[in-house]
């Protein structure tokens, strides 16, 4: 017994550099992607020889686990510029829909004004 804890007072225990809240914030975020994909590796594993409805259901749960993923690493994804809001894709589809409905009226009166030019005869000039 004395040997092991002469062996214990020999060792000369170093201060670590104190981690800084960032550091811990990368380290937790690591710790969560690697144990999620360890979670979708097991249930992509898992999955085969199944039927098709316990596919789905893994599938779900993969799902969710993806999701949870993506949430660890969001805050250190570099957002350049805010994405468009729900509202302005509504009103760009809306414009859109217009403007294929206006092309589409316009085309058939250019369809039928070029028909009814080729109908009526041409005039014969004197020459």
């Amino acid at each position: 017994m004395s040997t092991i804890s002469n062996s214990h007072d020999k060792v000369v225990r170093l201060r670590g550099k104190p981690a800084s809240k960032q550091t811990d914030q990368a380290s937790d975020a690591a710790n969560r992607v690697r144990r999620q994909l360890s979670l979708l590796q097991g249930y992509a594993d898992l999955m085969e020889g199944l039927s098709p409805a316990q596919h789905v259901q893994i599938l779900r749960v993969m799902a969710e686990k993806t999701r949870e993923l993506t949430d660890a690493l969001h805050p250190f994804l570099e957002v350049e510029e805010e994405r468009p809001g729900l509202e302005d894709y509504r009103e760009a589809r809306s414009r859109t829909q217009a403007l294929l409905s206006d092309y589409r009226m316009l085309l058939g009166r250019l369809r039928d004004t070029t028909a009814a030019l080729k109908e009526t005869p041409r005039p014969v000039a004197n020459g």
